[in-house]
């Protein structure tokens, strides 16, 4: 089956990984939308959302609501051969401050040895975080795609998407999405804040945004820029400056 579908969708242009990666592609075939996950940029909110709209009670955990999502892999032929008529979602953060978030979640606490090897493990500081980024400079931008660049965690190229929204303007920009597809645009007032299920996870809102201006220094920026030219550039974002 999953060849079948890999054939049928293959010599589109698509990134076959990220397509078929359960944690990267949902897909919503009521809406007639494919929701392009990004990490540490709202994705768990969004999909609850998406997920909600479609008309589906959203479970309690983040864990539950990736069981129930749909993914290629649970895409029938017919939909599968349907796919490429559906229209495309992603949903891009500042590079900066989705790093910054990334590391404050997942490598300045301390506790998860996934991350132990990187600098700044159990180091909540601005120190610790340009060493983080020294160390992404090294050659480990890709040990994790919390940190990899947004562009890289894409299925497809950003110009083919139908809608790119910047998670600064979510709610703002989910309006003007649920009104080319024939829902209420006020339901996506929702999203100026985090979805319950985000804050109800220890660690999962990390404050980055008021943090931003202690921990990225000169040379943090400078290093933002470097690491994260691609998504600079794709997505408009000014670049930092030193």
């Amino acid at each position: 089956m999953r060849r079948i579908q890999r054939w049928m969708l293959s010599g589109r242009g698509y990134a076959p990984d990220m397509l078929a990666s359960h944690s990267a592609v949902a897909v919503f075939p009521r809406l007639g939308i494919v929701f392009n996950r990004i990490k540490k940029s709202g994705n768990t909110s969004i999909a609850a959302f998406l997920h909600e709209v479609e008309g589906h009670a959203v479970p309690p955990t983040p864990q539950a609501l990736k069981a129930e999502l749909r993914s290629i892999r649970t895409l029938s032929l017919a939909e599968t051969w349907a796919f490429p008529r559906l229209r495309s979602l992603a949903v891009v953060r500042e590079p900066g401050a989705r790093a910054l978030s990334g590391f404050l979640h997942h490598v300045a606490p301390g506790t998860n040895e996934r991350h132990a090897a990187a600098p700044g493990y159990g180091d909540r500081s601005p120190e610790g975080f340009a060493a983080f980024l020294a160390w992404l400079e090294a050659g480990n931008l890709d040990y994790n795609a919390h940190f990899r660049p947004q562009t890289a965690l894409m299925f497809q190229p950003p110009g083919r998407f139908t809608w790119i929204l910047r998670l600064e303007r979510l709610s703002e920009g989910m309006r003007g999405v649920l009104r080319d597809i024939g829902e209420d645009p006020a339901a996506a007032d929702c999203l100026a804040a985090p979805h319950e299920m985000e804050r109800a996870q220890p660690g999962k809102l990390t404050g980055s945004r008021a943090a931003g201006a202690d921990f990225l220094s000169p040379s943090s920026r400078a290093a933002v820029a470097r690491l994260y030219a691609a998504d600079y550039a794709a997505f408009d974002y000014p670049r930092p400056d030193p």
